[in-house]
């Protein structure tokens, strides 16, 4: 096993998992509404349903962008996050690092 530092995060990446996650939320939350009709009969139609998907989107990318530029501040002043790092080869039969156990104790 090694333990490597995340020094830095890229940006854009971030910000582009970040829309896909707010955008794929979004749906999960608001195709019901549309479906089961109370989202209609408040007012909730189709062109609203659209405005908050993109706008969930346009959030998720603009939160992702700053959460990664002040992670990258962050970590350039107080160091990165720790990453325990192990080969394909050095994972037990719970497909995680050999010693470990899933709820974090060491067998």
């Amino acid at each position: 096993m090694s333990i490597q530092t995340l020094d830095r995060i890229g940006v854009i990446s971030v910000a582009k998992m970040y829309a896909v996650m707010t955008t794929v939320m979004s749906l999960v939350y608001a195709i019901p509404l549309l479906i089961f009709g109370s989202a209609v009969e408040a007012g909730f139609g189709v062109g609203m349903f659209l405005a908050v998907v993109v706008a969930a989107a346009i959030g998720g990318f603009i939160s992702g962008a700053i959460g990664a530029f002040v992670y990258n501040v962050v970590a350039g002043a107080v160091g990165g996050v720790e990453l325990h790092l192990s080969s394909a080869g050095d994972r037990g039969a719970t497909g995680g690092p050999q010693g470990h156990r899933a709820d974090g104790g060491r067998r």
